[in-house]
């Protein structure tokens, strides 16, 4: 085969077509992914190009934050767990809790036992989650339509007084099998995963 003909040609421009071809890739990927792409944030402000390019690259100027404008800050409940709460949730108004428990009924089960796997099984579960979901659900942190209007509906006394309820029957989930959280590879409701 020779040299001088063909695709192999020593003159051929397909090398430097080649080389400039993956420059302008190259170049096209840089803009795209640390100055185009880089500017927009989940919940900032766009950057401008320089400070895109630095933190693309790793690089961080904590210059200007105090100034600039800062997203509210969200808080993931307006429960806090002070005494108080905590021996509002123990009250014992089962009574109360079981008239307000027919309206839980039509989705949850008789007795707070689901049939579908879609909607939980209140039955069993503490009384602390069910009153902290409710809270969530009346302040419209945890968005649901049903939830969010039965839980208007209710006072803080009646959700605490539903949540003691449907934590008191024992036909629905597995007693917890201690107090507090879990340690670490351990579940709440099982001390042992090792054990079936």
């Amino acid at each position: 085969m020779s040299l001088d003909r063909g695709p192999f040609r020593l003159e051929s421009p397909w090398p430097s077509v080649s080389w400039w071809g993956v420059a302008a890739l190259v170049g096209v990927c840089f803009l795209l992914g640390f100055v185009v792409l880089s500017r927009y944030q989940q919940s900032g402000p766009p950057l401008d190009v320089w400070n895109a390019i630095c933190r693309a690259v790793g690089i961080t100027a904590d210059t200007g934050p105090a100034s600039e404008p800062q997203p509210p800050l969200r808080t993931p409940t307006r429960v806090a767990w002070t005494r108080a709460t905590l021996d509002q949730v123990a009250s014992d108004n089962k009574q109360n809790g079981a008239f307000i428990a027919l309206n839980c009924a039509a989705c949850h089960g008789e007795q707070g036992v689901s049939s579908s796997n879609l909607i939980p099984t209140l039955a069993g579960m503490d009384a602390a989650v069910i009153y902290k979901q409710l809270d969530d659900y009346r302040s419209g942190k945890r968005p649901w339509g049903v939830m969010n209007a039965i839980a208007t509906a209710l006072t803080e006394r009646e959700s605490a007084d539903v949540a003691v309820y449907f934590a008191s029957l024992q036909n629905g989930l597995a007693p917890i099998a201690g107090e507090g959280f879990p340690q670490g590879g351990r579940s709440l409701r099982q001390p042992d995963p090792t054990l079936a």
